[in-house]
């Protein structure tokens, strides 16, 4: 009897752990199951953490980096004061010691914008021709931004409920003008405008010897030497605009811009923020059109060159 049951025995054995082995296995695949996409998700949340650090800290370090070129850039101007025939660069390109990362500044005198709210209609047609948009279109936008910023319709009626009959309070109010069903294309708008406009200079004339190149042509294409909004002078720095791309390796290239006014007195220079920094991927932004580039011993000393750089790592 007990040589028929052995068998038995041993074959129930088998049976019982292969069902064992097949409940482990199947328990481990639910286990991986469920700890796969917490895994996952939790691995993700990290790359996302870090990437906002990295930001977070690239923000820091670049908006520093700006604010210290514009405190470098008014102690400089502030030195030339009495010197008119020493111009101030326009551009300035600083490499570190490997020459594997490089910042560009450029700098915008705002003397040389079309101030929105002071230019004269025919300044304003200079500003949007400098824009690239054409004689036609370039009036008539003029003549809306005339109407936009006026406090009384032209005519003393009720006028168009489009214009704001208030004084443009950011360059990027343009987009609210058109001209017939057209308006300004964002590209123009937002990249290339705050190169041309400003709200900053408080004065209905344009210095052409600090104008980007694209109003000084602009200019010279429309008005004439005696125009009584064309001005030569380089004294004047009501604000200043900021642009720095810096590209490092194994990093995103970056554009930085910020706005400061330039308060000069009489034993001191410094600047204060007007526009919040905007810091963007630098393929979206367009660079003012000046070419020439002074070197970086320009404003910068090499100590404060290494430290921009030791920010940036």
């Amino acid at each position: 009897m007990a040589c028929s049951i052995k068998p038995l025995l041993t074959r129930r054995s088998g049976r019982d752990a292969g069902m064992a082995l097949f409940a482990v296995l199947a328990f481990l695949i639910l286990i991986a199951a469920a700890i796969t996409p917490i895994s996952v998700s939790a691995h993700i949340d990290a790359l996302v953490t870090r990437n906002s650090i990295r930001e977070t800290q690239d923000r820091f370090a670049v908006e520093g980096i700006v604010r210290l070129a514009g405190a470098v850039y008014a102690e400089r101007a502030y030195a030339l004061r009495g010197r008119p025939n020493v111009k101030m660069p326009s551009r300035i390109a600083c490499f570190d010691d490997g020459r594997e990362s490089n910042i560009t500044f450029a700098f915008l005198n705002h003397s040389g914008l079309v101030d929105l709210n002071a230019a004269s209609p025919e300044l304003l047609e200079v500003g949007f021709r400098a824009l690239g948009v054409e004689a036609g279109r370039a009036s008539a936008l003029a003549v809306e931004a005339e109407r936009y910023r006026s406090a009384e319709p032209p005519d003393g009626g009720g006028g168009d409920q489009r214009y704001k009959r208030a004084p443009f309070e950011t360059v990027f109010e343009l987009g609210d003008l058109a001209s017939g069903d057209k308006r300004l294309s964002s590209a123009l708008l937002y990249q290339a405008a705050p190169s041309v406009f400003t709200i900053h200079s408080k004065s209905g004339t344009l210095d052409t010897s600090v104008a980007p190149v694209a109003v000084a042509s602009a200019a010279r294409t429309l008005g004439t030497r005696d125009a009584p909004y064309l001005v030569e002078d380089g004294g004047r720095l009501p604000a200043l605009t900021i642009i720095a791309a810096v590209r490092r390796p194994g990093r995103p290239d970056v554009t930085a811009s910020g706005v400061y006014a330039v308060e000069l007195s009489e034993d001191a220079a410094a600047v204060r923020i007007l526009e919040p920094m905007r810091l963007r991927s630098a393929d979206s932004d367009a660079e003012p059109a000046d070419t020439a580039r002074a070197g970086c011993d320009t404003l910068f000393a090499p100590p404060l060159r290494q430290a921009m750089f030791e920010v940036l790592r």
